[in-house]
């Protein structure tokens, strides 16, 4: 299968994702289209809570609202310290992650040359 042929899954799923942590109040939420780079993923969303609490519940709702609609998580990193938590659905990387944390290791200077999405109606559940 072509990555063309995978690419408005994993649109999707990124754009599902996106939402869930919306509802959930996080910020900073960005969608990265790289289906042009060869990267390993289609997509990434970056996004944050303002605690380690509050990352959790944004976490674990897009954990649960994925699997209720588009299939479960191939691999969780980070969810025990959960200043950055990484959730794998291969085509879509999503990144949870504490402000510093998210300033420290710099990520979105990574993909600064990809397509960048922010989202409407981010932070809702403030």
């Amino acid at each position: 299968m072509s990555r063309d042929a995978r690419s408005p899954r994993g649109k999707e799923l990124a754009t599902l994702a996106a939402e869930l942590a919306s509802d959930k109040g996080a910020e900073g939420i960005e969608l990265f289209d790289l289906r042009r780079k060869g990267a390993p993923a289609e997509w990434v969303v970056m996004c944050g809570g303002n605690n380690i609490v509050h990352n959790r519940a944004i976490a674990d709702s897009i954990l649960k609202g994925v699997e209720e609609r588009e299939g479960r998580v191939w691999h969780v990193e980070g969810a025990g310290e959960s200043r950055w938590i990484l959730l794998d659905y291969v085509d879509v990387v999503v990144h949870v992650m504490l402000p510093e944390v998210r300033e420290y290791y710099g990520l979105d200077a990574i993909w600064r040359e990809t397509e960048r999405r922010g989202t409407e109606g981010e932070g809702k559940g403030k």
